[in-house]
């Protein structure tokens, strides 16, 4: 749970317990429990709590890594993608330990649409192992989707969506759209829907959750 005061032993255990819970595949599980046991040490060496770790001490924690990956393999890293690769797993962690990550400077409503995306990619990159493009494309709806909710609703958050609003959501899209790309939006948006009704049973991430009806209603 957010806020408990952990030591660095206990939280990765704790993490080790969230992946299995939420069904990652043991490979994925190593690998995020590996480099959650790589920042938490460096956030030790710093004397940095978890819960007090900033933005800045990861990007510090990131030069640090590196250097440390270049000194070992004498290459170029790719550092795009090497910088992904290393955030995944730490931005899952901080997010069990503080509820929301990462931290930003969007207004709310883009910090809760930013948080529900990244996570929704994650769990679809790692636990459903889809492709790429499908990844984006479902992301994007989703956007989409939250976009209009919050100005139709005023909330940033999902829990007062209802049936409705989603069947107005719908007629909406189907104005601009053929019926087989009406279709293409169904699918998607039933997807990221399921998606958010599995968060109800997440404690570190019930609010982002929606009712069961809302989940099959498409």
């Amino acid at each position: 749970m957010p806020n408990q005061q952990f030591g660095h032993q206990e939280w990765l255990s704790r993490f080790n317990e969230h992946l299995v819970k939420e069904r990652y595949t043991p490979n994925t599980v190593s690998r995020y429990t590996g480099a959650a046991t790589r920042f938490l040490s460096f956030l030790k060496m710093h004397n940095i709590g978890l819960l007090a770790a900033q933005s800045a001490d990861l990007e510090q924690y990131l030069q640090h890594e590196l250097n440390a990956y270049g000194q070992r393999y004498r290459r170029r890293v790719p550092v795009c993608r090497w910088r992904s690769d290393q955030l995944r797993p730490i931005h899952h962690l901080l997010r069990l330990a503080q509820g929301r990550w990462p931290q930003s400077a969007f207004n709310p409503g883009q910090t809760v649409s930013h948080e529900i995306c990244t996570q929704y990619a994650e769990w679809m990159t790692d636990l459903r192992g889809l492709a790429q493009k499908t990844v984006l494309g479902r992301c994007q709806e989703a956007r989409n989707f939250l976009g209009w909710w919050e100005k139709r609703s005023g909330q940033a958050g999902v829990a007062l969506l209802t049936v409705a609003d989603v069947d107005q959501y719908m007629k909406e899209r189907a104005a601009t759209l053929r019926r087989t790309g009406l279709k293409s939006v169904a699918n998607t948006l039933r997807s990221f829907l399921r998606w958010l009704h599995r968060l109800r049973t997440n404690p570190a991430r019930s609010f982002y959750g929606v009712d069961r009806a809302i989940a099959i209603c498409i």
